[in-house]
């Protein structure tokens, strides 16, 4: 007896035991995770990479900020703390800046400039975010490639610019605080689904007599009916079956007429 009951102590752990395999297997393969990623670009015919992660967001949420860190990361890993900030936003890094002190070197000023312009225009077409809320973090090592962003695109983008104190999670988050100040003249337009038609939603939702006019219209309708009774039923007096079965084909006519699109 001891044997029978450890041999099904033993297949229920088992079963227990595959149950949870095959649940974990479900999540790892069905559940999209939103860490970071990186991407590739082409920038003057040179393919450079940058990362991005999503925060208290994932690929469904459009509009979103971006905020960009124009400076070389340390081994370019991302914070992926949610707790940063409650609100939805998108975090890119570039990699590999060729940053020169005091923009000594004009062509690789321009390359960088490029690249996170190239940064800036990927992301809208991967994540949808909103261009009128693109922040460009620097730091003091990449001072001369912020103002020359400034300089170059004016209001069209934002910049701040990262103190000495600040570690990247506190910059991340007062640069967000500053995304959920509203523009009152945006300079672009938020995304929109291409395919969406406001007016053919409105009607898949609104009933057809709210699209139509029915005041003064009168309609006149044939319809064929029928009429059929039971083959037995009892008699209400003595209880005995009676034979009543019969049919009649019905024909009724239907005159309707509006008064008002209101009694429609």
């Amino acid at each position: 007896m001891i044997v029978k009951q450890s041999n099904g102590f033993i297949a229920r752990m088992v079963r227990w035991n595959l149950h949870i395999v095959f649940l974990l297997t479900f999540i790892v393969l069905f559940i999209p995770g939103y860490g970071q990623r990186s991407f590739v670009v082409n920038v003057g015919s040179t393919n450079r990479s940058y990362t991005a992660v999503h925060l208290n967001s994932n690929d469904q949420t459009k509009n979103l900020p971006l905020v960009v860190l124009a400076f070389n990361l340390n081994g370019n890993i991302l914070p992926q703390n949610t707790t940063l900030t409650k609100a939805g936003v998108i975090v890119a890094a570039t990699s590999q800046l060729q940053i020169t002190a005091g923009c000594s070197n004009p062509t690789s000023l321009y390359n960088d400039m490029a690249f996170v312009e190239t940064i800036i225009e990927d992301s809208y077409e991967n994540f949808k975010i909103d261009r009128n809320k693109v922040y460009i973090v620097g730091d003091v090592s990449s001072a001369c490639l912020i103002d020359s962003i400034i300089h170059r695109k004016g209001t069209a983008v934002n910049t701040v610019r990262m103190t000495v104190r600040e570690t990247i999670e506190q910059v991340i988050a007062r640069t967000v605080s500053l995304t959920q100040v509203t523009s009152n003249s945006p300079q672009y337009e938020v995304w929109k689904y291409p395919l969406y038609d406001p007016i053919l939603a409105q009607r898949h939702y609104e009933d057809s007599i709210k699209r139509n006019r029915w005041e003064g219209r009168t309609s006149v309708e044939f319809r064929m009916g029928r009429f059929d009774m039971l083959g037995l039923v009892k008699t209400g007096s003595d209880k005995t079956y009676m034979d009543v079965s019969d049919s009649h084909v019905m024909m009724d006519l239907h005159i309707n007429h509006y008064i008002s699109d209101s009694i429609s």
